[in-house]
């Protein structure tokens, strides 16, 4: 059950209070080990946090920018396992577990995109970096025990960190091995879920060369059940290794290579489908109760509300509960699958494979060369990564189950499952070369190339590891060249101008996929284009340094989010002026200040900023011309954001420290069209943008696209997080208490751009217990304590076996429905969502060596 709407209330109250009487507003985050001793040995003090956001290292409250840094005591504290968990942390960053461990969404300032990882050119705008070196993929089982710190830099990083990094950059920096020999080894059990970890490190050759070893053993059993087959879903399994090996043979060179191996072995995602027979809002023609084969008379288009936590149906294997999709009754006939023979219900297994299968291989490597002694620095560095990943979903998400007559001999996919091999594979490398840094005019050069692939191959039952040829081939290719300026007019006052020129290659090949065959397409491709896109990218700030424990800056910046290819899809849609999206444009102004107060005691940092955004790319369903729905990606409009971010820290004590975040991301269109915000309020009309005003098509006469003044979807306005840690000796001093709490608060998500169905606001409590040594901990942890329910994403989906008239040959399963392009008859719409872990309690134990 869900936290009581009165201890919402109360957390909600907390943020707004503490911020009021911190008497400042937002900026970058500082997440610090605890306090310690101050600089006479007398006082209580934050410690100092080192970072590397301008790619250089300094301290956290020197650098004028929207930073948020976890350490590695941090990440133990608030018990962080993954991306999903630095989100509840960090101002400004929202995470939602919308497909388990696969489609990530990070979202940064509200800039969100509904179809990113669906679609092999739509990308997020926030991009992943390990060590410094772009990482293009889905992050949520890094080992985080082999993590040192995590950077979150807001706003866009285009300048310094390159290619979609269009509203943020999130950096994990991996532990490194020192001049003496450590070792360690931590874990976790509960009723669902165990964890090992180890790591090793220490010198090789004393003074010239260093290693370590990690090694990560997870296991999740899942928490619900599949109604129609009795089993338990959402496990997730992963193995890991990585290794690195420090080089310096000389005090100017230093060079480091990591490798890293990661086997992921998912069951089943927990999603839940909530159809068209729930719909309470817009009557119209594209509604369940339109048809008179449904067991419904609701009329109602969409769904206004919040999207609620249901039941889980899927045929991800033979079915042994009986169970029907409300309004779809099993006598519905099946008119296009004249020789299906289980019915709508059929009880067979509907998918080949379902769940996330993923084996990653990962080397980074960099070099530093600090030429002669002089102070001129040069850089260069590089990563690669080969990704395999098999995904497979009963993809309706309902009870439904639609199997055809066999196919070269073997049963078919069941209609509205997919399941799919991608191969993954990309490399990057930048040199760059950098001025002394006790200069007052300091400079930075570099270049940068990207190139990027993946083949989609199709998985069925003749094939369940992917065929052997692929349906489809997508490449990037990103060339740039960037660099920095930066000048001290005074001991107190700096300037920073950044600047990125670069151009971005997207080139997209598609075959007819075929069923059941193991070498897959054969014949010429449908579809075979590549695109080009060219962006300068400036930034500049100045920074003035008020007090020595007081910084404010401003600075100004511009963002794209790379433009990307619909394909054959805008083609078979009759949409070519679609076959390309273009770039998202953004232009930010931030205004911030960093400071401590009390000798260091009490930390606040406040950054406020406007956004201001053009060519928005949003989803926009199409007609495939087969009678299915499916979606494109188009620049459909604008908008802006107006948002606050908070970060304070007080050492109370030296053994207690209590922290506030709060983040403020209030997202509105200013302008924007969109089709199906047409269809609903016009009563079920087809929008034509040839005449926005045909009356034939205005079917209620309150016709409208315009999404203006609705908030961006899955962007939350408000987040915060209340943590307090609080550790001391106890019996005589041999060993330490420690306990942890925190409170993290995410308000309501919009579903689309109708600014209607949304996932509910979450409340999530957790805490830790224990005792511990400088050698060992052994203690107890809980996590969502509350038992917190609400969704944590959903995503607008389609409602399954209604075929229409809108497409000429397509039979029709309910013959008193006219054929016309006046009125929509398509398939109805409904949400799919995924559920929220429930409540663990566990006990946890490590050991380290030195």
């Amino acid at each position: 059950m869900k936290m009581t709407q009165s201890l919402r209330g109360w957390a909600t109250s907390c943020s707004l209070a503490a911020t009021l009487v911190a008497g400042e507003a937002a900026v970058a985050q500082q997440s610090v080990a605890g306090p310690a001793a101050g600089p006479e040995g007398d006082a209580v003090a934050l410690e100092e946090v080192v970072v590397t956001a301008r790619k250089r290292e300094e301290s956290l409250q020197d650098v004028p920018l929207a930073v948020t840094a976890l350490t590695a005591e941090t990440i133990a504290n608030r018990q962080v396992q993954s991306i999903d968990d630095v989100a509840k942390f960090t101002p400004g960053l929202v995470f939602s577990k919308s497909f388990g461990r696969s489609t990530d969404r990070p979202v940064v300032r509200g800039l969100a995109s509904v179809l990113a990882g669906t679609n092999a050119t739509v990308e997020t705008g926030v991009a992943y970096f390990v060590d410094g070196d772009y990482y293009p993929g889905d992050i949520q089982s890094l080992d985080m025990n082999d993590v040192e710190r995590v950077e979150v830099i807001r706003g866009p990083q285009s300048a310094l960190y390159g290619r979609n990094t269009y509203s943020g950059a999130i950096n994990f920096i991996t532990r490194r091995p020192g001049d003496v020999v450590t070792a360690g080894v931590n874990g976790n059990l509960d009723p669902d879920e165990k964890q090992v970890a180890a790591r090793v490190g220490g010198p090789i050759v004393p003074g010239k060369l260093a290693g370590s070893l990690a090694a990560r053993y997870y296991d999740f059993d899942g928490q619900w059940k599949n109604e129609l087959t009795g089993d338990t879903i959402g496990d997730e399994r992963t193995r890991s290794l990585s290794a690195s090996l420090d080089f310096t043979p000389t005090d100017n060179l230093a060079m480091r290579l990591r490798v890293q191996h990661n086997q992921d072995r998912d069951g089943t995602r927990p999603l839940f489908f909530q159809g068209g027979a729930d719909n309470n809002c817009y009557p119209g023609t594209r509604s369940l109760g339109s048809y008179s084969t449904t067991s419904t008379a609701n009329t109602n288009q969409w769904f206004c509300g919040e999207v609620i936590a249901r039941p889980v149906y899927l045929n991800d294997a033979p079915v042994t509960q009986s169970a029907q999709l409300a309004g779809i009754p099993g006598t519905l006939r099946v008119t296009p699958f004249v020789n299906a023979t289980g019915g709508i219900y059929d009880p067979r297994t509907g998918v080949a494979f379902s769940g996330v299968k993923r084996d990653l291989d990962l080397g980074s490597f960099i070099l530093t060369y600090d030429i002669g002694g002089s102070g001129y620095r040069l850089t260069v560095d590089g990563g690669v990564r080969a990704e395999d990943r098999l995904t497979g979903a009963d993809s309706d998400h309902s009870a439904v189950n639609v199997i055809d007559t066999n196919i070269n001999g073997v049963q078919p996919l069941a209609v509205g499952s997919a399941a799919d091999l991608d191969e993954f594979r990309d490399w990057s490398t930048e040199i760059k070369l950098e001025s002394p840094s006790d200069r007052r005019l300091r400079w930075m050069l570099g270049a940068y190339h990207f190139e990027w692939e993946r083949r989609d191959h199709r998985a069925d039952f003749l094939s369940p590891g992917g065929q052997d040829r692929p349906f489809q081939l997508a490449d990037i290719t990103n060339n740039a060249v960037f660099g920095s300026l930066e000048f001290e007019f005074t001991d107190r006052l700096s300037a920073t101008f950044e600047l990125r020129r670069a151009k971005e290659w997207k080139g997209q090949t598609d075959w007819t996929a075929v069923p059941n065959v193991q070498r897959g397409p054969t014949a010429p491709p449908t579809f075979s284009q590549k695109g080009s896109w060219t962006s300068t990218t400036p930034r500049v700030t100045v920074d003035f340094k008020a007090t020595p424990d007081v910084t404010l800056y401003a600075n100004y910046a511009r963002g794209f989010k790379p433009g990307g290819i619909n394909g054959q899809t805008a083609i078979t849609a009759g949409r070519l002026a679609d076959v390309f999206f273009g770039q998202e444009e953004s232009r930010n102004i931030e205004l911030g200040m960093k400071s401590t107060w009390l000798e260091r005691r009490l930390l606040l940092n406040v950054a406020a900023f406007r956004i201001e955004v053009d060519d928005l790319q949003l989803t926009t369903p199409v007609n495939t011309g087969t009678g299915a729905i499916t979606s494109i990606s188009t620049n459909q409009g604008s908008g802006r954001i107006n948002g606050l971010e908070i970060e304070s820290q007080f050492a109370v004590s030296e053994a207690f420290t209590v922290g506030l975040t709060y983040a403020l991301a209030d997202t509105r269109f200013t302008e924007g069209c969109d089709d199906f915000q047409f269809q609903i309020t016009s009563g079920g009309g087809i929008y034509n943008p040839a005449n926005p005003r045909d009356a034939t098509r205005n079917l209620n006469g309150r016709g409208d696209c315009s999404i203006v003044g609705h908030a961006f979807p899955l962007s939350a306005k408000h987040t915060g997080s209340l943590t307090a840690d609080y550790r001391r000796p106890v019996f005589g001093g041999e060993y330490r208490l420690y306990v942890n709490g925190d409170l993290s608060y995410t308000s309501k998500k919009f579903v689309q751009v109708h600014g209607t169905a949304y996932t509910g606001e979450a409340l999530l409590l957790g805490a830790r217990i224990g005792l511990e040594t400088d050698q060992w901990r052994v203690g107890f942890y809980g996590r969502n304590l509350g038992n917190e329910d609400s969704v944590p994403g959903a995503t607008r989906w389609l409602h399954p076996y209604l075929f229409g008239t809108q497409a000429p040959g397509i039979a029709n399963l309910d013959p008193g429905l006219p054929s016309t392009a006046i009125a929509s008859y398509s398939l109805p719409r409904g949400i799919f969502g995924a559920l929220r872990r429930e409540r663990q309690i566990g006990i946890e134990a490590s050991w380290k060596f030195r």
